[in-house]
């Protein structure tokens, strides 16, 4: 599966309210969100802007996703932007995002005992998985989700 894969959300109209910006538009291919739920558009470049899908009309395959007004000059009218939902989203995000930096660190025990993979959810922990790849917002990633995933782009 690819980005090109994913269910869109065409934006037609973008409005400022309340110290928001709200995109509303129209739901392209299956939909997989619903009202109040946490998401986020890929709008290229491995970059995601999270928000919330406060309005899901399925019948008429339209919505509203309320972001940030920091964002708002990253969308525009009549596009379409791939989105997942928050589980699939941080996910995708560990994956393509090429602005985070990885740095192979051993796990020393401190307020927990064990870390885990975001991608797998393999546990980080002495003895056995003692190495990890942790990334500048203090977010682990085994070796083996690492090789797979993000070894391939650094050659």
């Amino acid at each position: 599966m690819t980005i090109e894969d994913l269910p869109r959300f065409q934006v037609s109209n973008i409005v400022a309210d309340a110290g928001n910006v709200i995109l509303v538009g129209r739901l392209v291919g299956p939909i997989w969100t619903d009202r109040n739920w946490v998401g986020c558009l890929h709008i290229g470049a491995g970059r995601f802007i999270w928000g919330r899908f406060t309005s899901v009309v399925e019948q008429e395959r339209t919505a509203e996703f309320v972001v940030e007004p920091i964002y708002e000059s990253d969308f525009l009218r009549g596009q379409e932007y791939a989105y997942l939902d928050a589980y699939w989203g941080e996910k995708a995000e560990l994956i393509l995002d090429t602005s985070l930096k990885w740095t192979r660190t051993e796990f020393h025990p401190s307020d927990s005992l064990h870390e885990h993979c975001l991608i797998c959810w393999e546990t980080i922990a002495e003895p056995a998985e003692r190495f990890g790849y942790l990334d500048q917002n203090n977010r682990w990633v085994c070796e083996s989700c690492y090789e797979k995933v993000h070894r391939p782009q650094e050659h």
